[in-house]
């Protein structure tokens, strides 16, 4: 599919709150208008999106699956474009290769626009121009996030075409060890996750090489949280800040008949974060710094720099230090076995900015 073309016909909110997805107040005014706030932060900062550093948003969108209903031919084609337009311009673009189609009739993958090429989800839609829905993977939300175009175009096609959320991921970091794996079994062990009324969530408990995790609530409920190491999850180093105490814990609520989400959850996640959970989720926000993906995905590279350092150091270290010793200079060298590479994890995203980098300096 072209970047600039509308979805080839051949390749939405009720306003319902349940009392699940009750919003809690905090930040009740953050969105007063459609569009996101303008970018008064420092150019120079490491941030995400200046509506989210604006308003102090702690918690961040890390999954998204948006359905939109059309009522005809001509309203497909525009809301079509309207994403796809909206996709490119954060960073995302679709591909002519086809997602898991189920319930669907056609799809395209979404991907990153720059040298990751990260898979960023997929949009999907029916050939009789009544549904389109956009997958939004954690890494597509990423792009969302640090662009301060934020999800402005929800709200917007909000007020033409029916549009329902089927999944929201709302995630929250913390480096305090105490709201870390074991402040989850014991909040569940004094019933912090229970309903007022009905039988207790279920718990799951998972281990493997790359860390623990904890599911409370069934996958097939409307609403569940987990909790899981983050750093280890990312391979941080044993001896690393990140890999003893980053923990995150992520709320995923899924819209239903009678638990429809509304757009809303999309500029005060925090609140739905704490809805979903008051009794425990309060204490995790209150203590919780706000994310800042761009540092994270900063530190990210940084570190699998530094594990292809130390591979090229036993790979050609004994080669540069014979060159260094012939009298070749530095600048040679380095031009003489630098080249490009393929490799996602060893590249910056399009929305880390050469000042990002210098104001995060390489250790």
């Amino acid at each position: 599919m072209d970047n600039n073309t509308s979805i080839n016909p051949h390749l939405l909110t009720h306003k319902i709150i349940t009392e699940p997805f009750k919003n809690t107040g905090l930040n009740e005014n953050t969105m007063n208008n459609s569009r996101s706030a303008p970018n008064i932060t420092d150019q120079l900062a490491v941030t995400d999106c200046a509506f989210l550093m604006i308003n102090e948003v702690k918690s961040r969108i890390d999954c998204l699956h948006i359905q939109f209903k059309p009522k005809n031919e001509i309203e497909f084609k525009y809301v079509s474009k309207v994403l796809i337009d909206w996709l490119n311009e954060v960073g995302i673009k679709s591909i002519n290769t086809e997602p898991n189609l189920k319930y669907f009739d056609h799809g395209c993958l979404l991907k990153a626009n720059d040298q990751t090429n990260s898979a960023c989800g997929a949009i999907k839609w029916n050939q009789d121009y009544d549904v389109i829905r956009v997958e939004l993977s954690g890494k597509g939300c990423s792009y969302i996030n640090t662009n301060d175009t934020y999800f402005s175009v929800m709200k917007e096609l909000e007020q033409t075409t029916e549009t329902f959320i089927k999944r929201i991921d709302i995630a929250v970091d913390t480096f305090e060890k105490k709201h870390g794996l074991r402040f989850i079994q014991q909040s569940f062990s004094k019933g912090l996750y229970a309903p007022k009324t009905g039988a207790s969530p279920l718990r799951e408990n998972h281990s493997s090489p790359t860390g623990q995790s904890i599911y409370i609530g069934s996958r097939h409920s409307y609403k569940q949280i987990i909790g899981y190491e983050k750093g280890k999850q990312l391979k941080f180093p044993k001896d690393s800040k990140e890999y003893s105490n980053w923990f995150r814990h992520e709320v995923r609520l899924k819209g239903r008949k009678g638990h429809c989400i509304p757009i809303d959850a999309l500029f005060n996640p925090d609140s739905y974060f704490v809805g979903a959970y008051p009794k425990a989720n309060q204490r995790i926000l209150k203590s919780a710094t706000p994310r800042i993906i761009r540092r994270e995905v900063i530190q990210f590279v940084d570190k699998e720099l530094k594990k292809g350092l130390v591979y090229a150091k036993h790979q050609v270290g004994k080669t540069i230090h014979c060159a260094v010793e012939r009298g070749m200079e530095d600048k040679v060298i380095v031009q003489t076995i630098m080249r490009p590479g393929k490799k996602d994890n060893l590249c910056y995203p399009s929305f880390i900015s050469k000042a990002d980098k210098e104001n995060y300096m390489f250790e």
